[in-house]
């Protein structure tokens, strides 16, 4: 497709702008329909559809008059909205941020015309998967496909996240009257609540899970699968041989296999006593009868230059019996060797086979810690004075915009762990905050973008695009959309480096979009998004409160690190709350926990 005017100035859109200009406050819709009895047909549009009747589409309640729907027609006809879409059908890769043909449209191309892909007809391609789902579908329904047990299919149980959940859950409900006898369920959310209470429902003997991640990665969608597998496993017998599986792997290289959680003698004496006393524990009551209760369920941490960390558990529904079995519990589950098998770097995310380290990231010990036989600490180190380097740079002012002037504002364009945790931590530490602002885009609704292009210069600010593979396409659209507004200034293609840095692994994709591969600044897959901020993610932040002040941060959660580590379970803060939590969700079924914080910075 040919390059096109910029929107703005299009003489097209020039001329809506004037109409707007003078006409916005103008148009009232009651009095265009008495002033025109015909505008109900005027605009509004019928269309005859094969075998239900007439779909009607009535846009004549919109604030626009025969004049303005004249000047917005003559916008499409200057944009080319009909050859872009042709081109669209045709199998052009009008999705330029991804370099990809937009073809939903072949996947219900019911005259089976060609659809040329890369030089080649996919429909045939289509028509198979298509032919597949009737096979399958009409098997499942009709009882042909057994379970293990030999019982047919009664429930459906889709396990999937974005649009491999959210559309086939708002098409089953909208279709809900021409469903058969099968019962579908939909599980997206990470957290295993989510999960546990479909299954509660369930036979596994007639339930039909069905796993949706086209790369079989993803995170949250193998998680939930894996729980899903062991549950139907807990169950199902071992075919090959005919005993009650009684083990779940979490990984076969690095620890044994564990007892089913509820199998555990230790859950079980743990849900003998909530059966027994759930209705009975009142925390007034067990203040009133232990005067020691606050010291006995409270922890003092001294911290080498800010004083203690308290951590009072004291209001919770538990009481001396009930510690010591939860305690008890953490020994069984062989929690420390967990822990320490985390530390050392063995690939604890099973469901990815990989090691779990953003406390490498804070290493402030420098102590080496292996993945893969290699000692990542220097690539963290290296990374590390990166942005200490960068972000001096950037605060002194010696870092320079394409004119020459300093930079007073960053943009940073990510989502996920990618924006949610900057975000938190600049707004908390606002107290430290230097001369820069700091700004986040996260939705691919334009409006977010919009919103803060609208305060800045192009040329004092400076965009950080946060995308491992550089492929994320709602981070990688934002982040074009904001290329084209700076380059509507700069005019010049070669001033993209001096404004726009790479927080990526994708070398390639990087320099194509234009930034300097000096400027891109790495990180690594054992990084879970939700801890990526102690990584060079939290680039905006050491921008923010400056790398100083980034490296405390680090030290800060170094500290709670080396007290995970050596403390023992009975005074270890993170255990005590995990523990906490596992009373609360497996026995008492909570499903939310609430922070509610004091201090407004971290509101």
């Amino acid at each position: 497709m040919e390059p096109k005017v910029n929107l703005k100035q299009d003489p097209a859109y020039v001329e809506i702008q004037k109409f707007y200009d003078a006409n916005w406050d103008k148009i009232n819709i009651q009095q265009l329909f008495q002033q025109d009895a015909n505008r109900f047909n005027k605009f509004s549009l019928r269309i005859p559809t094969p075998n239900d009747g007439e779909i009607l589409l009535d846009y004549s309640k919109n604030r626009i008059n025969d004049q303005l729907w004249g000047l917005l027609l003559n916008l499409a006809k200057s944009r080319n909205v009909e050859k872009a879409r042709d081109a669209m059908f045709s199998g052009e890769k009008i999705n330029f941020t991804e370099d990809r043909a937009v073809l939903h449209i072949a996947l219900r191309n019911r005259q089976n015309r060609p659809i040329q892909v890369a030089g080649k007809d996919v429909t045939p391609d289509v028509n198979a998967v298509l032919a597949h789902m009737k096979e399958f579908s009409g098997q499942v329904i009709s009882g042909q496909w057994k379970g293990y047990t030999g019982k047919p299919i009664t429930d459906v149980i889709n396990i999937g996240i974005g649009g491999s959940d959210l559309g086939p859950l708002m098409v089953t409900e909208a279709l809900k009257p021409y469903a058969n006898h099968l019962k579908v369920h939909f599980v997206s959310n990470i957290d295993g609540t989510h999960l546990a209470e479909v299954l509660k429902r369930l036979n596994p003997e007639t339930a039909l899970f069905i796993i949706a991640s086209k790369t079989f990665t993803t995170q949250e969608t193998i998680t939930n699968a894996t729980s899903a597998k062991n549950w139907f496993l807990e169950a199902a017998k071992d075919l090959s041989g005919g005993r009650s599986l009684k083990y779940c792997f979490i990984s076969t290289k690095i620890m044994e296999p564990k007892v089913n959680l509820k199998q555990d003698p230790a859950y079980v004496e743990i849900q003998k006593f909530y059966d027994a006393n759930w209705d009975k524990i009142n925390i007034q009551q067990l203040f009133q009868q232990d005067a020691n209760r606050f010291n006995k369920f409270s922890l003092r941490i001294p911290t080498p230059n800010d004083g203690e960390i308290l951590l009072d558990y004291s209001k919770n529904r538990i009481n001396d019996q009930l510690w010591g079995l939860l305690l008890n519990l953490a020994k069984s589950r062989n929690v420390e060797k967990a822990r320490d098998a985390m530390f050392s770097g063995e690939k604890i995310n099973f469901t990815e086979d990989r090691a779990v380290l953003h406390i490498a990231l804070r290493n402030r010990q420098n102590r080496p810690i292996q993945v893969a036989g290699k000692d990542v600490t220097p690539d963290v180190n290296a990374v590390l004075a990166h942005m200490k380097e960068f972000s001096g740079q950037v605060i002194s002012g010696q870092w320079k915009g394409y004119t020459g002037k300093p930079i007073t504002d960053v943009i940073n364009i990510g989502i996920g762990g990618s924006d949610l945790g900057p975000l938190m931590v600049t707004e908390a530490l606002k107290p430290y905050a230097n001369h820069l602002k700091v700004h986040f885009v996260s939705n691919i609704d334009g409006t977010h973008l919009a919103e803060v292009l609208k305060r800045l210069n192009p040329e004092t600010a400076l965009f950080i695009i946060a995308s491992k593979t550089f492929t994320t396409q709602e981070t990688i659209t934002n982040a074009t959309s904001a290329k084209n507004w700076f380059l509507e200034a700069a005019k010049d293609p070669s001033a993209v480096a001096k404004h726009f840095v790479a927080l990526s692994t994708n070398g390639e994709k990087v320099t194509a979009f234009g930034i300097d591969a000096n400027n891109m600044f790495g990180f690594w897959d054992w990084v879970g998004g939700r801890y990526s901020l102690w990584s060079a993610i939290g680039l905006s932040i050491s921008l923010y409160i400056g790398y100083d002040n980034f490296e405390k941060l680090l030290e800060g959660a170094n500290f709670m690190d080396q007290h995970f580590t050596t403390a023992p379970i009975e005074k270890n803060a993170p255990i005590i709350l995990a523990l906490l939590g596992v009373w609360y969700s497996n026995f008492y079924g909570a499903e939310t926990h609430a922070l509610l914080p004091y201090d407004q910075y971290l509101h």
